[in-house]
């Protein structure tokens, strides 16, 4: 079960520190908020989880924290599919970023 989701500088969140209920949760906005985002990101990292849990050679011992890393930036880049991992951090605006 997903307890909190803690983001920063992640696609149009700046910050933000999600706390989900044992029950349904509902997720509101106007478009271009980020809703689909936050199920996106939730679903790259349960699915990152499960999926390095469950690998055979690895049922004995815990991911590691590089293997976890580069199995949810994989994740991430499959289910948003930008060009680039960084097109999914945040940015400031103008020429200084």
């Amino acid at each position: 079960m997903l307890k909190q989701l803690d983001i920063k500088e992640f696609t149009v969140f700046e910050e933000a520190n999600l706390r989900f209920g044992k029950q349904l949760n509902v997720i509101v906005g106007e478009n271009g908020a980020g809703k689909t985002h936050l199920l996106k990101l939730a679903y790259s990292g349960l699915a990152t989880c499960w999926e390095e849990g469950s690998k055979p050679h690895l049922a004995s011992s815990t991911p590691t924290k590089t293997i976890l890393q580069k199995s949810l930036a994989d994740k991430l880049l499959g289910v948003f599919r930008p060009e680039t991992l960084g097109r999914l951090v945040r940015r400031k605006p103008g020429r200084g970023r």
